[in-house]
């Protein structure tokens, strides 16, 4: 039982890697996410100096 529990955590534990596509059905290989419109755009969240050093 316990050599099942341990092969389930390694094969969960396991991370995939993929590209997400946001308006797009194939995102740039080279990209970690690829956003497609021809209207809007994508805003970043900005933080002051003090906010960077908590």
């Amino acid at each position: 039982m316990k050599i099942y529990i341990l092969l389930a955590f390694i094969l969960l534990s396991i991370t995939g890697i993929a590209q997400v596509g946001i308006g797009t059905a194939t995102p740039a290989s080279s990209a970690a996410l690829d956003v497609t419109s021809t209207s809007k755009g994508i805003l970043i969240p900005r933080m002051t100096q003090a906010q960077k050093t908590l």
